[in-house]
């Protein structure tokens, strides 16, 4: 079980390779859903969270990758529900 030192870690990094290519991302993505695999700083990106999570596994087999929406938001959009 990870611990929460090593999820900080492995969050911080994902969000870094985010950063590092954000102003291409948010150019032509914005709104589509990445999945980030920090070690390698590898992402894959698609336009819903089960298009992502199988190229997820396709490309980075079992490694753990870090789900989000380009531009911000959940990766996960739950149809009629609205979060302020």
């Amino acid at each position: 079980m990870p611990t929460k030192e090593y999820s900080e870690q492995f969050v911080n990094a994902a969000k870094q390779v985010y950063a590092s290519h954000r102003e291409e991302l948010e150019s032509k993505d914005i709104g589509k859903v990445i999945g980030i695999e920090p070690e390698s700083g590898e992402y894959v990106i698609g336009a819903t969270f089960l298009e992502v999570d199988r190229k997820s596994q396709d490309r980075f087999g079992t490694k753990p990758v870090f789900f989000t929406r380009v531009g911000g938001g959940g990766a996960v959009r739950i149809p009629g529900v609205r979060v302020a």
